[in-house]
């Protein structure tokens, strides 16, 4: 646990710092330090998969970024007297001083979450391939034709970038992944506090739609904490969801609604940086409509803004595609090929087959025989093999996803009319709404495996739900509405404390783990050669882990080497 929270405070400042300087270039000034902390992650993402693209992602990377960080500190305090900067230090004290209890809880839950990133559940993917992704990019950033080892390799996942770069394996010899539990901390660190009054004043208990989505965001994490440890791109895909979705409605809550499209903007930065973690986070861009429509209907200043926007997307994008196309040879592999005539492209028939073997196994057709099975084909057993959690999140969302149709639907012939109800005016909610009810449908039409689409499930749920509670005490008398405002936000707390209570009871943590974080296991494996190039293979199940490096998921004969080293990359025999 202490190499994890030494590991969260050197992410905390590199990203802190990097996150604040961006925010700078872009004029905005965070409402909380969690959002300079996230724009701080998806720039060191970026820089970690630009950096990869010429060699390991290790010492000389942290060396670099250190750098950076001292240089970003040192400009940023040019003109700052030392008066000045110890003042502020002083202000952020004072603040944790007038809250003390907020803060031992705040702490208390920081080193729960400690403890489950220190020891957990391996995520089932992540002695599979993630591990071995992590080690071929601290080793080598990337290799042409990865891919035709392995197909897994070509999902090209961004964050597997960020945690080689913070893995510090060229240390003490173990890859740590303590990222993921730092994601884990910044929502829970987003969801503070609950019902606040439209004055900032916490005491009036004014309940708005956005605090459910906390509760979801709350239960995410208790879902997800025995795999916290598991350097797995589905869940860290899951947190992000929750964040990008929670931002996003705070900005558009009605009592606290953002004027300006930046803040906006960048919440459609960190949609298109979910993207490249995982292509199921793909309906999340449509959120980017509402801020190039305020930018383009704007001034040429918005006008630039707009142009600083979509370079920025660029910047975020390029180095993912440039890691896909030297993977694979495809731009997103297995949904969109190339055809350049790459030497180590993966070939064509072998990305579809395995997009469609994706999308049948979250359909839970096992059978290929039953591939053209229609939709009420199967349905009926895909609900079936559900858990009781996933069954109740799933009708939860498709009442959800019915409901902000005839709400959208409702609100549009109101306005239409001329009619005002406070509940079908919020143009903003409707919109979050649909645009969450998109996410749903995309998620269940093409890969609907929970831990893909969870979080939109609460979240849509969450908001649907969450609107109408709001919309009912809105009925009710003053202070009944205050007293029913201030027994739910307190339903919320109590049921968040009592889920972290309970995980505390709960947690498996050996005296050991206190220290050291619980490292990959080692499995048995056997040795083959490909044109001279030494590779492990799995002898048991088709498990290698991290330390059989550098290993396959099985002995292929179909793969060539493009040279006589390694670094030279592999391609498809023909």
């Amino acid at each position: 646990m202490i190499s994890v929270l030494l590991i969260w405070l050197y992410i905390a400042l590199t990203a802190g710092i990097v996150g604040k300087t961006v925010l700078a270039v872009f004029r905005c000034r965070p409402r909380t330090g969690v959002s300079c902390q996230l724009a701080g992650l998806v720039t060191v993402t970026v820089y970690a998969e630009f950096w990869s693209l010429f060699g390991g992602v290790g010492l000389a990377a942290n060396l670099v970024l250190l750098a950076v960080c001292m240089a970003a500190v040192i400009l940023s305090r040019r003109g700052q007297t030392r008066s000045a900067f110890f003042s502020e230090i002083r202000q952020r004290i004072q603040r944790v001083k007038r809250h003390p209890l907020g803060a031992a809880v705040i702490t208390a839950a920081i080193l729960l979450l400690a403890l489950g990133t220190s020891a957990g559940n391996w995520h089932i993917d992540t002695p599979l391939y993630h591990a071995q992704s992590i080690h071929w990019i601290e080793t080598y950033g990337l290799i042409p034709g990865l891919g035709n080892l392995q197909s897994d390799f070509a999902y090209n996942n961004a964050c597997f970038s960020l945690y080689a770069l913070y893995s510090f394996s060229w240390l003490t010899g173990q890859s740590f992944h303590a990222v993921q539990g730092f994601l884990a901390v910044l929502l829970m660190l987003l969801c503070l506090p609950v019902g606040e009054s439209e004055t900032g004043n916490t005491s009036a208990h004014r309940l708005r739609p956005a605090d459910l989505l906390l509760l979801a965001a709350l239960l995410q994490i208790v879902f997800l904490y025995d795999e916290l440890v598991s350097p797995s791109s589905d869940c860290f895909i899951l947190l992000l969801v929750h964040a990008v979705i929670l931002l996003w409605a705070r900005l558009s809550d009605t009592a606290h609604r953002e004027a300006s499209p930046v803040p906006y903007a960048l919440v459609a930065m960190l949609a298109v940086y979910a993207v490249t973690v995982k292509l199921a986070a793909a309906p999340l861009l449509i959120f980017a409509v509402k801020p190039i429509f305020m930018l383009l209907k704007g001034s040429e200043k918005n006008l630039r803004v707009f142009g600083r926007f979509v370079l920025t997307a660029l910047v975020i994008v390029l180095p993912f595609f440039a890691r896909g196309i030297l993977i694979s040879g495809w731009l997103l592999y297995p949904v969109f090929p190339l055809h350049a005539g790459l030497p180590w492209k993966i070939p064509d028939g072998v990305g579809i087959s395995e997009s469609f073997e994706i999308r049948q196994n979250g359909r839970m057709i096992f059978d290929m025989n039953q591939a053209d099975t229609s939709l009420f084909g199967w349905v009926k057993g895909w609900l079936t093999g559900q858990s009781l959690k996933a069954r109740l999140l799933i009708h939860a969302a498709a009442a959800s996803v019915l409901f902000a149709m005839l709400r959208a639907l409702v609100s549009l012939i109101l306005h239409l009319r001329g009619t005002k109800i406070r509940y079908f005016r919020d143009a903003c909610s409707v919109f979050t709404e649909i645009v969450l009810a998109v996410c749903v449908l995309f998620w269940f039409f093409t890969t609907p495996q929970m831990r893909f689409g969870e979080a939109y499930l609460m979240d849509l749920s969450a908001l649907v739900f969450g609107g109408l509670i709001c919309a009912g005490t809105d009925c009710l008398r003053e202070t009944v509405r205050n007293r029913a405002e201030r027994l739910i936000s307190s339903v919320i707390i109590a049921v968040s404390v009592s889920m972290a209570a309970l995980l505390f009871i709960t947690g498996q943590v050996s005296c050991s783990q206190l220290f050291l974080q619980q490292d990959y296991e080692r499995y048995s494996v056997g040795e083959y050669r490909i044109d001279g190039v030494t590779l492990y293979y799995p002898t048991d199940y088709v498990y290698t882990g991290y330390y059989a490096f550098p290993a396959t998921r099985w002995k292929d004969e179909n793969v060539r080497a493009l040279g006589t080293k390694i670094t030279d990359g592999f391609a498809a025999k023909e």
